[in-house]
């Protein structure tokens, strides 16, 4: 018995050494790396990283007119003058149009609980009065249910989350405005954003505004919590059952109507942007382009792409920020697998000496 449990924790051990080397290799590759400059645009090598502050395509410094690539074709957004700017917390039939009066390069930067708020009306665009659109370039969603406690004589719960979305679902290609000029694409980047943020629902049917999360993304998010409802186990509706007898027979004052909320993290206009990984896809040359460089993920197919996939990082702050994040995971799971790792083979030379 004990060399089967020493075995399984060293294997468990072990694992969380390889995941925690991979963290500590990326941090040491982003503090040792410089990024991009005008100057070492031309002999760029593998990984790619710039720094800068995120900003919309069709906002970027100096007029973009960089092509979209589309499931459809390629696409090419500009400026334009009939810009309508709306409110995430408003629904589609109380949306205005304005003119956006000052550019964004002039606008502060603002907090996180600013932002779950009253986000900044200059910095949200919206083509269509009938598709919301928020400030959001690139959005982490998780939906969540809660579960309350299934004792009869004990109160409390927690939540359950119930659809979470992959990284990169809600994301569209944005500029990164600094010593290069570069459109990005986070398509099956990693991304690692600030604190959740966290809309709840009152009780009864999820009625969150889920314009609040990314671009267009209302639809999506309705079937993600529609997925996460269908997927409920006959024994946790069992449970159901009888906790709502319980509520009719012994509280009937209290409602069953179940509580949910969106929990969200956000890439928003304005902010300070890292982006390290992926691959140089094109160069525009054209006569007034302002982008210097295309950055995409590797594609997919091969072990060695898979790899360079995951290491297409886009994370809010500074390259120190991103460094240190890295560092933490990496030592904090390395540390673990390593304290699990010498126990798994401690256990059996004990037991062997007793």
């Amino acid at each position: 018995m004990p060399l089967l449990l020493g075995l399984a924790l060293a294997t468990i051990g072990l694992v969380l050494v390889l995941h925690g080397s991979r963290y500590l290799r990326r941090a040491y590759r982003i503090t040792t790396g410089d990024p991009l400059t005008p100057k070492t645009l031309s002999s760029a090598a593998k990984p790619v990283e710039l720094v800068g502050t995120a900003r919309p395509l069709e906002e970027s410094v100096g007029g973009n007119r960089a092509g979209i690539e589309t499931g459809t074709g390629t696409e090419t957004e500009t400026e334009t003058d009939d810009t309508v700017l709306e409110s995430p917390s408003q629904q589609p039939s109380q949306l205005s149009s304005q003119q956006s009066s000052q550019p964004l390069t002039q606008q502060p930067p603002r907090s996180s609980t600013q932002r779950s708020s009253q986000p900044d009306q200059d910095q949200v665009q919206n083509q269509d009065p009938e598709t919301p659109v928020t400030p959001a370039l690139c959005a982490s969603v998780r939906i969540q249910r809660y579960e309350a406690s299934q004792s009869d004589d004990r109160r409390g719960g927690r939540w359950v989350t119930i659809g979470q979305s992959e990284d990169g679902e809600y994301a569209r290609p944005f500029v990164v405005d600094g010593p290069v000029h570069a459109k990005v694409d986070p398509t099956g980047a990693t991304t690692e954003f600030d604190e959740w943020e966290t809309v709840e629902t009152t009780h009864g049917d999820p009625d969150f505004d889920t314009t609040l999360v990314g671009h267009d993304s209302g639809p999506e998010l309705q079937a993600l919590l529609e997925s996460g409802e269908s997927e409920t186990t006959e024994s946790t509706r069992s449970w159901r059952a009888h906790r709502s007898d319980h509520q009719r027979r012994h509280h009937p004052s209290a409602g069953s109507d179940t509580r949910y909320r969106l929990q969200y993290r956000r890439l928003e206009p304005g902010d300070d942007v890292h982006v390290f990984g992926g691959r140089i896809i094109d160069r525009p040359d054209e006569w007034g382009e302002t982008i210097d460089i295309v950055v995409g993920g590797p594609e997919t197919g091969d072990r060695e792409r898979k790899r360079e996939q995951e290491q297409y990082l886009l994370t809010t702050g500074s390259e120190s920020a991103a460094s240190r994040t890295q560092y933490t995971r990496g030592v904090a799971l390395a540390g673990i697998g390593l304290v699990l790792t010498l126990t798994g083979i401690a256990l059996p030379l004990i037991a062997a000496l007793s």
